[in-house]
């Protein structure tokens, strides 16, 4: 892998952090909390749009921009640094998009793809199921077929973003339960549809960015049915690979450990003991952070030369997502009892966002496939470990 950046690349770098430092001067936005999930701003979003900046990486003849992996990386990262509010158009242009221009029909693709590359249209995921989640294959929402159309029965869980989105990207059972993952078929919903209902669900650190979706006779037209009937496990799990550097873990943790220095350096100058346990964990954090970084663009390296890194993906988030609850445990014991105070405390360092983060941390490591689920494909596709 090549670690230096070319010098349109750092040309490019320079170009978003002076737009991004031009639009928080004129008020266009405030960095968001570290979480990042309820960050949205229509305006941003049309302001990305207006650059191209949106389907950065898509190939030019379905609209984008058809520049490289690594400098779609180097977009995320950057927007990540500064707290930008992207949070509602990103399923939609990083995997949803990706997976119409790969599957889709040439109408899906005029239907959906210009909306998505003007940050109007927005999608979330509908994958995870009450008693579905690492065994996505064991999903049971029904979708059974009529004359021209599927109605669509079942529950949604863990949702995010349901609330603002548009569409759901729906993975259904269309084929009977015991052929799992030969009988699942994805359906492009829309979530005005007549029978679909949405229930918030507020996390641990207050946030109602997951819901619940529950669908009641829901009809589907049939030309929203994204590829093959029955053959939506390829779909999906092609989708659920796509844009998984985790560089948003990366930026997140270098957003957090640069105002956790502000604070180190400002407890010292007001007199507090400069504890070196805390320096070595801050010094042992920042290297890891570097780690994780190369670690996400070692994904998109590959990515430009056609290469598919199964393996390298599960490496990046396995890291960066266990890296995301290290930072978070070595920042609560600096700032000990003050860490516990949460957003909107008055004393609170950080403005309180650590503890959020802390608590949001804790499912990292279950999101997106387990670390277990990583483990195990890093040890039979990486190492050839047995099954």
């Amino acid at each position: 892998m090549d670690f230096w950046f070319s010098p349109s690349e750092h040309s490019f770098r320079e170009e978003v952090r002076s737009f991004l430092d031009e639009e928080r001067r004129r008020g266009a936005f405030e960095p968001s909390n570290y979480t990042l999930m309820e960050a949205y701003s229509p305006s941003f979003t049309g302001k990305l749009a207006d650059r191209g900046w949106i389907g950065l990486a898509w190939p030019k003849e379905h609209g984008g921009a058809g520049r490289s992996h690594i400098e779609q990386l180097i977009l995320t990262e950057e927007l990540m640094l500064a707290g930008a509010p992207v949070a509602c158009h990103w399923l939609a242009e990083r995997q949803v998009g990706p997976a119409i221009i790969a599957s889709g029909t040439p109408e899906q693709q005029r239907a959906f793809l210009p909306g998505i590359l003007k940050g109007q249209v927005t999608f979330c995921m509908g994958l995870a199921e009450p008693g579905a989640g690492s065994d996505l294959a064991s999903l049971q929402i029904q979708a059974q077929e009529k004359a021209n159309s599927f109605m669509v029965d079942g529950q949604k869980t863990l949702i995010m973003g349901a609330d603002k989105a548009q569409y759901i990207f729906l993975l259904a059972r269309t084929g009977a339960t015991e052929s799992r993952h030969r009988g699942l078929s994805v359906l492009l919903v829309d979530l005005r549809s007549p029978g679909i209902t949405i229930r918030p669900l507020v996390s641990a650190y207050g946030e109602r960015s997951f819901n619940d979706i529950f669908f009641d006779n829901v009809e589907v037209p049939r030309r929203n049915l994204l590829g093959e009937k029955n053959g939506g496990w390829l779909i999906a799990t092609q989708q659920l690979s796509l844009d998984k550097s985790s560089i948003e873990l990366v930026a997140i943790c270098r957003r957090v450990l640069h105002d956790l220095t502000l604070e180190y350096i400002r407890g010292v100058r007001e007199g507090l003991v400069g504890d070196m346990v805390i320096r070595h964990a801050m010094a042992e954090m920042s290297v890891e952070i570097e780690v994780s970084r190369w670690l996400s663009y070692r994904v998109a390296w590959m990515q430009n030369r056609g290469l598919i890194p199964e393996v390298e993906t599960s490496t990046a988030k396995v890291f960066g997502s266990e890296l995301t609850q290290r930072l978070a445990n070595e920042g609560m014991k600096m700032l000990g009892l003050l860490g516990q105070l949460a957003d909107g405390s008055g004393t609170a360092p950080m403005k309180g966002w650590l503890a959020n983060w802390y608590l949001s941390t804790l499912g990292r490591t279950i999101g997106s496939g387990t670390s277990e689920i990583q483990r195990t494909i890093i040890a039979q596709r990486g190492l050839g470990l047995p099954r």
